[in-house]
């Protein structure tokens, strides 16, 4: 991952987390992380009328790490402001007839 944004996301969270007037605010991280495969993906090109063929049965795509990583604030236990980084991409090879 690239470290700007892990400075970014730790920057905002340290200014984020400044107590000011007696408010107490609450900062979070979470981190996630799985597996990722190609399931149930039927397409049709064009539209409705167009030759179907199936992303999982047709092509060859291979099994791939994900992960996702959110940092959260709560002010006031009101509002909560959150930064998503999620990245995911899987990539298909092989021929269609």
């Amino acid at each position: 991952m690239n470290t700007k944004i892990l400075k970014l996301i730790a920057f905002t969270l340290l200014l984020l987390s400044y107590k000011a007037n007696n408010v107490y605010a609450q900062a979070s991280i979470d981190i996630e992380s799985g597996v990722v495969f190609t399931g149930y993906n039927d397409v049709r090109i064009p539209g409705n009328f167009g030759t179907l063929f199936s992303l999982k049965d047709d092509l060859s795509a291979k099994t791939k790490i994900y992960y996702r990583l959110r940092a959260s604030y709560t002010i006031k236990t009101r509002h909560t402001l959150s930064i998503l980084y999620a990245p995911l991409e899987v990539k298909s090879e092989g021929s269609v007839p």
